[in-house]
């Protein structure tokens, strides 16, 4: 595959040691629109926050925006997940200083685009290659071997996967009415399709028993 990196498992993951950079100033003197996150940890430090989530249900797919939406079935999962989003959202909240048009906390708390809702994560691959047919830099793990970039026949709902991805900052995004609107910054970087017995994957065993 070409890289070696390391990712912690989501139910390790300490939410309190997930902290924000202030962002770097553009020539212009204004704030960028991007504000990295780093993980601070006695054992570990990293730029950005690496996770790795455990296996997954998909319920959609669409290649041509990258959207994959997944069903968060085990509830320590979802409490990690949860407690990761709201720690995005405080030190948003604690840091608005840094940011032009963030008046409170609770206009932040708003205005945050949360990419975890009620049971479901919706992630992006992004990185589109038209010409290739391809959706995004993830590597994914499919029938007994690793291919670079996904397509549609990539996901089906039902399947299961595991997915390594990196949160990497705070995107601030100018709005209308003098207020702006916040997300987190996310690149998946691998998706492993669950095996069956056989050694086929998931979506495999689905297609040819139906």
């Amino acid at each position: 595959m070409g890289w070696a990196e390391a990712f912690l498992p989501i139910q390790t993951i300490q939410a309190d040691s997930i902290q924000l950079m202030e962002p770097r100033m553009t020539q212009g003197g204004t704030p960028r629109t991007v504000s990295n996150l780093y993980y601070k940890h006695p054992l570990v430090t990293m730029q950005g926050c690496n996770v790795l989530v455990p296996f997954c249900k998909v319920l959609e797919w669409d290649s041509a925006t990258g959207k994959l939406v997944l069903d968060i079935g085990c509830p320590t999962t979802l409490l990690r997940w949860k407690q990761i989003q709201q720690r995005c959202i405080d030190v948003v909240q604690t840091n608005r200083h840094w940011f032009p048009r963030t008046s409170n906390s609770a206009v932040v708390a708003d205005s945050f685009q949360r990419f975890v809702t009620n049971q479901t994560c919706t992630l992006y691959l992004h990185g589109p290659n038209p010409e290739k047919a391809l959706t995004g830099r993830v590597w994914c793990w499919k029938d007994g071997e690793w291919k670079k970039g996904v397509d549609e026949t990539s996901f089906t709902k039902g399947d299961w996967i595991k997915v390594a991805m990196r949160l990497q900052g705070v995107c601030i995004l100018p709005g209308q009415f003098q207020r702006n609107s916040y997300r987190i910054q996310h690149q998946v970087v691998a998706v492993y399709h669950k095996q069956t017995v056989d050694g086929s994957s998931s979506s495999s065993s689905s297609s040819s028993s139906s």
